[in-house]
């Protein structure tokens, strides 16, 4: 059961509560262009977000049952997402909640951002309240391929395989400040560079144990939008 109200407002009910969401995205205090407003659903696309770090929903959560509930708990789907609520609020019954949800443009395209507050209400559909938010950023890196596998040779060797980061956003990748791994299972060094693409030399170095290892070559960026990209690796053993 639906009922709008008014601009870029929208009400739905569950039970005894009824959720509504205003949009909003921001770039440091300021407005982003967007294709569409989202929708009169707890799974909201906020468009496409163009110039900006980030898209925000506000959910106001709306109590229309006899009793208050308390906030015990706030399960983020992502910990680089932020969320205006805490536990142990309570809210009474008539009493609106409102939760600011923000989904950051991590490496671009589509982003999703999923909610989950749970409640103390003994109600089965008020001890949960899933929100999910979606956003369409530019897709501001590529990596070619986008994960990399290393598979034994016939003299049980790995060979080093490429990994080429490009962009469709002009200046990104002069923004590029350095490449990281996070385990040491490989190496990378950088082997090529012009203004719209950045190539890789990735090596087997440690795989420090007899099964298959598991790594994450991390590039960081100076730039306050974009900061990091990252890409898997697995090497069969």
């Amino acid at each position: 059961m639906f009922s709008t109200g008014i601009g870029f407002r929208c009400i739905f009910i569950v039970s005894c509560v009824a959720v509504i969401a205003s949009y909003r995205t921001t770039d440091e205090g300021t407005d982003s262009q967007v294709a569409s407003k989202g929708n009169r659903s707890r799974d909201v696309h906020a468009g496409t977000v163009c110039n900006a770090s980030y898209a925000e929903y506000i959910f106001e959560i709306l109590n229309t049952g006899h009793q208050g509930f308390t906030i015990t708990d706030v399960v983020k789907s992502c910990g680089c997402q932020d969320v205006g609520v805490e536990v142990g609020r309570y809210v009474k019954s008539g009493e609106s909640l409102s939760v600011a949800y923000k989904i950051p443009i991590g490496s671009g395209g589509e982003q999703v951002g999923r909610l989950l507050i749970k409640t103390d209400s003994q109600h089965p559909r008020l001890g949960e309240i899933a929100l999910t938010l979606r956003a369409n950023f530019p897709r501001r890196i590529f990596s070619i391929p986008r994960e990399l596998e290393f598979i034994k040779n016939k003299y049980g060797g790995y060979e080093p395989l490429s990994l080429v980061l490009s962009s469709d956003v002009p200046g990104v990748l002069s923004s590029l400040s350095r490449a990281e791994v996070s385990k040491g299972h490989v190496s990378v060094s950088q082997n090529m560079k012009t203004e719209s693409a950045v190539g890789y030399e990735v090596s087997v170095v440690d795989l420090g144990s007899s099964g298959d290892a598991y790594d994450m070559v991390t590039f960081r960026f100076s730039d306050a939008i974009t900061k990091v990209y990252g890409v898997r690796v697995k090497v069969r053993n």
